[in-house]
């Protein structure tokens, strides 16, 4: 097995591998990390490594495989993470284009932002260690090939921290537990002084009172922002409604 790939600015690897598998499941306790690669130049194609050694081709991007464990996992990074999102320091608010996959201590991160293309997602949970060489960095996986990247040391500590502490706040959110866990998720970084140790419940109700607006804000296609109610989104609702009936008459 090649003990290092190396991924480019794009979040794919930088030569062809070889497509050989037309399915392949993904799961948070089994899947160590999804590369995105080329096939004949094409970024339409990924190889998904196991915690068991094996890794398969398979001509899908990483981006669909993502999406594709959203679906049967029922689980939607979007609807989640952004509702722990929005209680983090601002000095780690991760881009909204590179959210990571985050529930409870299970997280994939993605090396670059997934919406400018396919990018390589990385499970946290076979993450080792983070070494700098030179003007590289290289993410030492356990029971798969090391990943070297020329994305800065420091860039990659910010995503890992903000997903510690969501890690860390879903776990008490979803199963009541306090905050021991912390030693257990991502355990070579250090929690960050700004940051509260135990979530603040009434701040994460309001946070994912916030998100349910935004999302049906969205769909009735209305802005909505922190001062939105649901009065006041009711009322554009409505308003919104009866303009389009009148335009069919």
């Amino acid at each position: 097995m090649t003990t290092t790939i190396v991924i480019n600015k794009q979040g794919y690897a930088v030569k062809d591998l070889h497509v050989f598998g037309e399915t392949v499941t993904i799961s948070p306790e089994r899947t160590v990390m999804i590369v995105a690669c080329q096939v004949n130049g094409m970024t339409t194609a990924a190889v998904v490594y196991q915690a068991d050694g094996t890794f398969m081709g398979i001509a899908q991007s990483s981006n669909t495989l993502m999406q594709q464990l959203e679906q049967e996992s029922g689980y939607f990074r979007r609807r989640q993470v952004q509702t722990m999102q929005r209680l983090l320091p601002k000095t780690l608010d991760p881009d909204a284009k590179s959210l990571p996959w985050v529930k409870g201590q299970d997280a994939f991160m993605p090396i670059t932002c997934y919406t400018d293309g396919p990018t390589t997602w990385v499970n946290t949970a076979f993450l080792t260690a983070i070494e700098t060489q030179g003007f590289q960095t290289r993410l030492v996986m356990q029971d798969a090939p090391d990943i070297v990247t020329s994305k800065g040391r420091n860039k990659f500590i910010k995503q890992l921290t903000a997903i510690k502490i969501m890690s860390l706040w879903m776990c008490q959110d979803l199963y009541g537990r306090g905050s021991q866990l912390e030693r257990a998720i991502l355990p070579m970084i250090n929690w960050p002084d700004n940051a509260p140790i135990n979530v603040d419940q009434a701040a994460l109700q309001a946070s994912r009172d916030l998100t349910c607006l935004t999302t049906l804000g969205e769909r009735l296609k209305l802005p909505v922002d922190e001062e939105t109610t649901l009065a006041d989104l009711q009322r554009r609702a409505r308003l919104n409604i009866s303009q389009r009936d009148m335009k069919t008459f």
